[in-house]
């Protein structure tokens, strides 16, 4: 599993507002709901964010 600082560092520069969302978002996602939060990028082009949770019906 990614850790926060790790999933973030791979997004690289990004606004100030956005990495709060996203470090709220990892914690919500990784702590509140046991999943994982994976993050592909290529600089300039693209961030894809792969959001796991796992199911318990």
């Amino acid at each position: 599993m990614m850790t926060r600082n790790k999933c973030l560092s791979k997004i690289g520069e990004i606004h100030k507002s956005n990495k709060s969302v996203i470090q709220m978002s990892y914690d919500i996602i990784t702590k509140g709901h046991g999943g994982e939060l994976k993050v592909n990028t290529r600089e300039g082009e693209y961030a894809e964010f792969i959001i796991i949770l796992p199911y318990n019906p």
